[in-house]
């Protein structure tokens, strides 16, 4: 902005006042540069970003350094300014590659970024699925590089998978208030164990290390996530540990000592090895014979037991607590592990409803048949013997309608959409119908006024300071 304002009073010959405060930017810039090349990391961490994500910045060297050469070539032109009889033109060049330079590194990360510009399909299909919705969480940010190979943030554009996050997700202030998943990696535990999401048809969950670990007891666990009595409840490591000890603290409904069994999981929830068997109430430690190797264990109790504190030790001392929030809202047998990819474990939800259903449905009524198209409408086939409620896992948001035509008669209605919860609902009449739901935007129609309004005020604009230019010229 400053080096704008330079070539702005240069060209009206006021250039030995402002040419100090010109020299001020490329100056800034030259030595932020050199900063973030020599300590990137400790830099971006004193301005408040967190150490997970810090190390990001040691992979802007090469931004840093076109930075620096650019902020170089400034300070020599402005230095060097009364000599050239083409300074404006030069300088006016160095503001073009500067901003392409920033567009290119920084607003994009198409170079230097260390991501692929374009994720690829048949990876994210292969890691998550290509049915219902996934979710990536990691609010640290450490795990942004791999994220963004599966679509993460906005980048499932290009891997046409739906997510619960950024593009393709239901995004409106409702949803966002009741889901969390407004933040980039975000999404509400409290939310997940409530079941909020089977509506939306989460169907892939990647979660990192950090959220189902931790080395501090989750001592608010139980007011978000409630822990109930169970004969069987998983708990997973995000990543694969050697296990040397495990840790059990149960409140068993009666006096009498309940019998727990704990046999581990490999990296893809399948259990492997001995059976281990401990016996007691309150708190119980198992050392193992030789560590285990597992992404995870399975507790099972011969009477329903709620498992207050679950812990591990590795062979090398460090002690894990196994009762996060997440720990907690994937424990239960709604949700299966799928894989374990370094620090990170993808799950996969053990039921995943229809794109649209019946409510309470009567004998011979159903959805026969579900067609979408590239730009979100969607044909839906139902046969019902009453009226029925028919709902579809879609954000409800101003714009969305719907209307019914009849397959036997050819009659049309129009239904009215209503919320129901986070998606749509509409009332159905008895018989054979074909639902056609569309996106009408509202106020498309004052939009474009507006722009038309808009485009002709500039152009006036455009004229009119062209022809005051010409009466100067002619006046001068």
């Amino acid at each position: 902005m400053l080096l704008g304002w330079w070539v702005n009073r240069l060209e009206q010959r006021a250039t030995k006042r402002l040419r100090l405060g010109a020299l001020a930017a490329p100056v800034v810039v030259g030595l932020l540069a050199i900063v973030m090349m020599v300590a990137g990391p400790w830099f971006v961490r004193h301005l408040g970003v967190a150490r997970a994500q810090s190390g990001q910045a040691s992979g802007l060297t090469i931004a840093m350094v076109v930075h620096l050469l650019l902020a170089l070539i400034v300070i020599a032109l402005l230095v060097l300014g009364a000599r050239f009889a083409k300074l404006v033109p030069l300088l006016a060049v160095v503001l073009v590659v500067d901003l392409l330079t920033f567009a290119m590194f920084d607003a994009t990360g198409l170079i230097g970024s260390g991501t692929p510009t374009e994720p690829s399909r048949a990876y994210a299909s292969g890691v998550l699925t290509s049915q219902g919705r996934f979710a990536l969480v990691d609010p640290s940010g450490a795990q942004t590089q791999f994220y963004r190979r599966l679509g993460e943030p906005n980048m499932n554009v290009f891997t046409g998978l739906a997510s619960m996050q950024g593009y393709g997700a239901l995004v409106s202030n409702y949803y966002d208030a009741s889901t969390g998943t407004h933040p980039v990696s975000g999404l509400s535990a409290c939310h997940l164990a409530q079941g909020k999401f089977v509506q939306l048809r989460l169907n892939s969950l990647v979660l990192a290390s950090s959220l189902l670990m931790g080395l501090r007891p989750n001592r608010d666990a139980r007011d978000c996530v409630s822990v109930p009595r169970s004969t069987s409840s998983s708990r997973y490591f995000g990543e694969r540990l050697d296990v040397a000890a495990v840790e059990l603290t149960t409140s068993a409904p009666s006096s009498s000592p309940s019998l727990e069994s704990i046999r581990f999981v490999n990296s893809t929830g399948i259990p492997i090895g001995t059976t281990y068997l401990v016996t007691g109430s309150g708190p119980q430690r198992l050392t193992l014979p030789s560590p285990r190797r597992a992404a995870g264990m399975i507790v099972r109790s011969s009477q329903p037991t709620r498992l207050v504190r679950v812990g591990v030790t590795t062979v090398t001392g460090i002690h894990y607590y196994l009762d996060s929030d997440f720990a907690l809202a994937v424990a239960s047998a709604k949700w299966r592990l799928r894989s374990t990819l370094g620090d990170v474990q993808v799950f996969r939800a053990a039921h995943l409803r229809p794109s649209a259903w019946l409510v309470r449905p009567r004998h011979g009524e159903a959805v026969t048949s579900v067609t979408t198209d590239q730009w979100g409408n969607a044909w839906v086939n139902v046969r019902t013997t009453h009226r029925s409620v028919l709902e579809r896992s879609e954000a409800y948001l101003p714009g969305w309608r719907a209307t019914a035509r009849n397959l036997k008669t050819g009659v049309r209605v129009e239904l009215n959409i209503n919320r129901a919860g986070l998606i749509q609902r509409v009332v159905v009449p008895a018989g054979t119908w074909r639902v056609q739901f569309f996106y009408d935007a509202p106020n498309v129609e004052a939009g474009v006024g507006a722009s038309v309004v808009g485009v002709v005020a500039l152009g006036a604009a455009v004229f009119n300071i062209r022809r005051r230019r010409r009466f100067d010229k002619v006046t001068s």
